[in-house]
Parts: structure tokens; C-alpha cells; sequence
């Protein structure tokens, strides 16, 4: 026979009785929470789901705004710079390729995606349709 386990609260749980969110001291009673604004506090973060950026949004976002091209990044086919903003290569004079939203890094003034800062990855960049001749 399986031995039924004891309905009384251990003894280990009695010498540490603090509240698990602000570490209030609690009374003996089986309460885990000092207050309700704690126990709510406690109910939040365990129904958090981390918040994932949603780059499509951002892009749609900038594009209303009408500020998508100033923080487009574009690469050069050939010499492979990237520019901000900027469709040509200042370099070989030819057009660049999209590559997604981003802008310069304020700590070494490299140009990075936004998809590289946060190791997310996007769909392609919707062209829209060309006519047909």
C-alpha cells in the first residue's frame, strides 16, 4: 500500500513564510501572498507571453508615416556597402538592393537590420506588382 500523503503543511514551509512577490513576512495560515495586489501581481506574470516584435508592423507602420525609405537599408550588388535611406551606392553608382528596416549602430556607425539585432526572421519585403505591358 502507497502511503497517503499528510494534509498538514510541512515544517520546512513554516521557518520560511515570506509573500513569493515582495517577500512580506506572512502569517501561519496557508497563504503564499501578502496582499491581493501581490497575488494578482503573481497571476500576471505567469500568464505573460513574451512579446515578439512584429516587423511587419513596423515596416506598415513606416510606410503610413511615409519615413519607410529613411530607414530602409539598401545594399550594393556589387561592392556589397550598405547605405541607409539611400537607393544608389554612393560608390559605383548603381542601384541598390532592399534588404529591411534598420539604421546605423550609435556605437561603431555600421549599418544594421533590425533582424540582426533582434535574430528574428522576416518575410521579404512586399514589391508591389508591376504592370503588364
Amino acid at each position: 500500500m502507497t502511503a497517503e500523503p499528510s494534509r498538514q503543511p510541512s515544517r520546512a514551509a513554516l521557518s520560511s513564510r515570506t509573500c513569493l512577490i515582495c517577500g512580506a513576512a506572512l502569517s501561519p495560515s496557508q497563504q503564499r501572498y501578502c496582499t491581493r495586489a501581490c497575488q494578482q501581481q503573481a497571476y500576471r506574470l505567469r500568464q505573460h507571453q513574451p512579446s515578439r516584435v512584429d516587423l511587419v508592423n513596423i515596416q506598415a507602420e513606416l510606410k503610413r508615416r511615409r519615413r519607410l525609405t529613411k530607414q530602409m537599408v539598401y545594399e550594393c550588388p556589387t561592392c556589397e556597402t550598405r547605405s541607409v535611406g539611400e537607393q544608389r551606392c554612393s560608390d559605383c553608382n548603381t542601384f541598390a538592393r532592399a534588404l529591411g528596416v534598420g539604421g546605423p549602430c550609435p556605437d561603431c556607425d555600421a549599418v544594421l537590420l533590425l533582424t540582426e539585432l533582434i535574430h528574428q526572421d522576416l518575410a521579404p519585403i512586399p514589391q508591389p506588382p508591376r504592370p503588364k505591358p
